[in-house]
């Protein structure tokens, strides 16, 4: 009999302890994971701290106006890489990212390309070789291809002028004659400034203060007549003829013949 209640008992502390892990086992398991997570930022540091103390750097990204018929320059912080190829590694990927919501421009990289290689030439030229998405999902056209290669040089050369001079562009590992079969981009890019927008995306100039208006004449004298640039000739009111005599084309004879 004793023995029966010692089962019973032994049976029912089972029961008890299985039902209470099952009720706080989300609890334990937030405690453990909890704990797990203590001790590796204490061992190897906050990864998101790290992150917002790295160093950042401004650089300009080339993007392609709205209108497609230019390109737009945009300021942008990216993370310092520590060394040049590094840091211009991300400004590439910052422009194959696209421009942000506020920046009124359109990608100039098709999304989502690879860069498969940055590495440096001779003559200050740089090499930057993309995976075969930067050909396959290009729309085509000679105007397109021509912003999306100078975007390309532009971003390298616009913010690393010190140290390269000239841009090649490689296509999985093979030198880029084309990108999408309508414009010849074989050898070496510059920079180009006669392309990019005037008014820029981050960089718009301020606007110019307006002239005062000039002070009312007094009461009962007559405003001044306007004066004419010295050397121009006086022109009468609209729908008065002037005093001049008619004017010949250009190249003719003037006088009586």
């Amino acid at each position: 009999m004793k023995r029966s209640r010692r089962w019973l008992w032994i049976v029912a502390f089972l029961l008890l302890g299985a039902g209470g892990s099952f009720y706080y086992q989300d609890t334990l398991s937030d405690f453990i994971a909890d704990l797990v997570e203590r001790g590796r930022i204490a061992t190897f540091g906050d990864p998101e701290k790290a992150a917002t103390l790295a160093p950042t750097v401004p650089v300009a990204l080339y993007f392609v106006s709205l209108e497609g018929e230019k390109l737009v320059r945009v300021q942008r912080e990216i993370e310092e890489g520590g060394a040049t190829l590094k840091t211009l590694r991300r400004a590439l990927e910052a422009l194959i990212s696209g421009p942000s919501e506020g920046d009124a421009a359109s990608p100039s990289v098709p999304p989502g390309v690879k860069i498969r290689a940055i590495f440096p030439g001779p003559d200050a030229t740089l090499y930057v070789d993309f995976g075969r998405k930067f050909r396959e999902a290009h729309p085509g056209g000679a105007w397109s291809e021509m912003l999306t290669s100078q975007a390309v040089a532009n971003t390298v050369l616009g913010n690393f002028k010190d140290v390269f001079e000239r841009v090649v562009i490689l296509i999985e590992g093979q030198q880029a004659e084309t990108i999408a079969g309508a414009l010849t981009i074989a050898g070496a890019l510059g920079f180009r400034d006669d392309i990019v927008a005037a008014a820029e995306a981050g960089f718009l100039p301020a606007p110019e203060p307006e002239a005062p208006p000039a002070p009312p004449a007094p009461v009962g004298v007559p405003a001044a007549e306007p004066q004419s640039p010295a050397g121009a000739p006086q022109v009468g009111p609209v729908g008065v003829p002037s005093r001049a005599e008619p004017v010949g084309p250009v190249g003719a004879p003037s006088g009586s013949r």
